[in-house]
């Protein structure tokens, strides 16, 4: 269904756009049906549902003469995830047990600045470049017991901590098309290129020593990335 709906947009996005040329009109200020300064945005999913516009908690455009000038997204994401594995030895009735839990957050920072491409009337086409801030945390701590007959003792703890952090560009093509005073469609395709930096440590504990056993490893490395910013269908409400 989403497909459809983006099929129809664009069409009716390039009725309303004009073959570009060179003599293409530059934007002129107060030219769109709104003098609103900034657009909350969000994004059409599967089935007509809304979520935040690529993932983000916040998006923000800001208009200058009535045309977008500039753009400031914000993602966030956190998770807490309780999980137990258990693993029996029936021949010397001995269980083996595993209890951890996931704490996740990751996010992103996005700065953008717009140029309009094309402007006329309710139509404009724009491109976006910008700063991308991507960052992540994630702890898990899992301690492991052993029963054996009606004795259950704890035989080890381990603890292991990543951290992410990069810095990156985002570049978008986009078209928006205004049909309401304080509301607009538009439809915007993209790429990222992001450089993380990603660390991890893992603190394992043996308690059955005297004293207790305790080893520390650590691991770091670079990534760079390249991905497509997927085609976007929103709705964007002005204010």
């Amino acid at each position: 269904m989403r497909r459809y709906v983006l099929y129809v947009l664009s069409l009716v996005i390039f009725i309303h756009l004009p073959f570009y040329s060179s003599n293409a009109q530059a934007p002129m200020a107060g030219d769109t049906l709104t003098p609103a300064r900034y657009a909350l945005q969000f994004q059409i999913a599967e089935q007509f549902n809304f979520r935040s516009f690529d993932g983000s908690v916040l998006s923000i455009r800001d208009y200058r003469d009535g045309v977008p000038d500039r753009r400031w997204a914000v993602s966030f994401d956190a998770s807490i995830q309780h999980g137990k594995q258990v693993e029996e030895t029936k021949h010397d009735t001995t269980t083996n047990e595993n209890r951890y839990t996931q704490n996740q957050i990751s996010g992103r920072l996005i700065g953008q600045r717009l140029s309009a491409l094309y402007h006329r009337g309710p139509v404009t086409a724009y491109w976006a470049w910008g700063l991308t801030v991507p960052f992540g945390f994630h702890y898990q701590p899992t301690k492991y017991w052993r029963t054996e007959v009606d004795t259950s003792h704890t035989t080890r703890t381990q603890r292991n901590t990543d951290w992410i952090i990069g810095v990156g560009g985002q570049g978008n093509l986009g078209v928006e098309v205004h049909w309401k005073p304080w509301m607009y469609w538009f439809v915007e395709y993209g790429v990222r290129a992001e450089f993380r930096y990603l660390y991890g440590r893992s603190k394992q504990i043996l308690p059955q020593y005297t004293p207790r056993h305790t080893s520390i490893n650590t691991e770091s490395t670079y990534r760079f990335e390249v991905s497509p910013v997927r085609l976007t269908l929103g709705l964007a409400i002005q204010f």
